[in-house]
């Protein structure tokens, strides 16, 4: 039996599907190698007369080698085996390419104590949630069938997935003092608090009520917190949790733009977000009026729960403590969203993807904000990819 073979996948993400549309977009971020890779790619470098630029340093427990994308313009960064065929980009090294090239447009973590591998979707223009003719279905079985192909061809994969095993904090309350936790098993908890949260939000009507029923949630959690002595059940306290809760929407509306100036957001000047999609920047100027009315729907609910559970998956941002994760982290986002979709609303219902609601401000001012409480950093590449460093 293969070593793939032996773990279990955990899905992080609803069930997706997929087909290549050779678009090229996941040719542009950098891809880590296993030592076969490095051996495989420097042949074919020197074979095609090609120049990569691979970055060698050493890590924690292992020696990382990581192909960095070549930058062509202000824009545009891509592989340096990337060719064009018409509108089509393709792979010259197609059946010789990395491992982690052959997962796309599927991101995994491994925890060896579990013997589980976590498994996120990537948000790339050629899937979708929705089942199509020839798009394979990217469930826990088809992609534990990829991995497994993956570690018969090269066994070493396994061993460059970045590490869910290492603590990250719970809590910062200080009965607990700082409580970490294996990332695995924080997942587990949070993915139960976003369930009763998004109970919690579905008749919401507008943004500003679905930030004060986060902000609820929030406070909620926290009064709980103080009281819990067994964190294994804490989602079940917080949904017996009886007390009312109070917030006032001014509160809360000052409670997120607090955040945002934290993580230094500029509120009233223009902001810039980058479509990677499309190859545009587009300049848009923040009208608070219209953020305060903006109505949701169904299909916003459940694009929102799709956010929660990617955010809590995230290896690095599930390192926010659990009293801040919610206002600091979900309302920050949420707004980005609404922002981006109260302005190019076209260009978000055509990909009705991560990447169409501002990734790139996303990254910048969480990463701010993460940094502010010194809480490390996270790193997404092209193609919303999850890295650790």
């Amino acid at each position: 039996m293969s070593k793939g073979a032996n773990f279990r996948i955990v899905l992080t993400t609803g069930i997706h599907y997929f087909q290549c549309n050779n678009c090229g977009l996941c040719c542009e971020g950098p891809v880590e190698l296993t030592t076969r890779d490095y051996e495989r790619i420097m042949r074919l470098a020197e074979k095609l007369g090609k120049e990569p630029i691979i970055e060698v340093k050493q890590g924690p427990h292992r020696l990382r080698r990581i192909m960095k994308p070549i930058q062509k313009d202000e824009l545009l960064q891509e592989c340096a085996f990337l060719i064009y065929d018409g509108p089509r980009r393709l792979c010259s090294i197609y059946s010789d390419r990395p491992c982690y090239c052959r997962l796309y447009p599927v991101f995994l973590g491994v925890s060896h104590v579990l013997g589980e591998l976590y498994a996120d979707v990537l948000h790339c223009p050629g899937v979708t949630h929705r089942e199509q003719s020839g798009y394979m279905k990217l469930d826990e079985k088809t992609i534990l069938e990829i991995v497994r192909e993956i570690v018969e061809f090269d066994n070493e994969f396994i061993n460059i997935i970045p590490n869910m095993d290492r603590g990250v904090v719970l809590s910062l309350y200080s009965k607990f003092r700082e409580l970490y936790i294996m990332w695995p098993l924080k997942y587990q908890l949070v993915q139960q608090l976003n369930n009763i949260l998004m109970r919690e939000v579905e008749h919401c009507e507008n943004f500003l009520q679905l930030l004060y029923e986060i902000a609820r949630f929030q406070t909620k959690l926290n009064n709980t917190l103080r009281e819990c002595y067994d964190v294994f059940k804490l989602a079940q306290d917080v949904e017996k949790y009886r007390e009312k809760i109070h917030v006032r929407l001014d509160d809360v509306w000052k409670m997120v733009f607090d955040c945002l100036k934290q993580a230094e957001m500029v509120i009233d000047k223009d902001i810039v977000i980058l479509d990677n999609y499309y190859k545009e920047v587009y300049g848009v100027e923040l009208n608070v009026k219209d953020l305060r009315e903006l109505e949701l729907d169904s299909v916003d609910i459940e694009f929102i729960g799709e956010i929660f559970r990617r955010f809590s998956c995230n290896f690095q941002t599930c390192a926010l403590p659990l009293e801040f994760m919610y206002v600091k982290g979900y309302a920050i986002l949420l707004l980005l969203y609404c922002l981006y979709r109260n302005t190019c609303e076209d260009i978000v219902a055509s990909l009705y993807n991560f990447d169409a609601v501002g990734l790139a401000i996303y990254t910048r001012y969480v990463n701010k904000l993460l940094s502010t409480l010194g809480l490390g950093y996270i790193t997404i590449g092209v193609g919303a990819r999850f890295g650790t460093a």
